[in-house]
């Protein structure tokens, strides 16, 4: 999936870090598992895989995409912003 202002990448690591992207692409590799590409085509190794604890696709309305995420219930809140 190409990441826009449409399709947002929204992750938190293993590390706690948190982020968020809108370039470059996103890849299914083994469920829940993704691989994340920069806008030039690079795997991004620090962003992807088992690097991942939680992740997204949000659509234009801040809503995760159907079947593009893994979201541990402890890191809903802080991902999508919800009261």
């Amino acid at each position: 999936m190409m990441l826009s202002n449409d399709a947002i990448l929204i992750f938190i690591l293993q590390s706690g870090v948190s982020g968020r992207s809108t370039k470059g692409r996103v890849e299914r590799d083994m469920a829940p598992v993704i691989n994340v590409y920069d806008e030039y085509g690079g795997y991004q190794p620090y962003f992807s895989g088992r690097k991942l604890r939680s992740w997204c696709i949000a659509g234009p309305t801040g809503r995760p995409i159907h079947s593009w995420s893994s979201i541990l219930p402890e890191d809903r809140r802080r991902m999508l912003k919800i009261g």
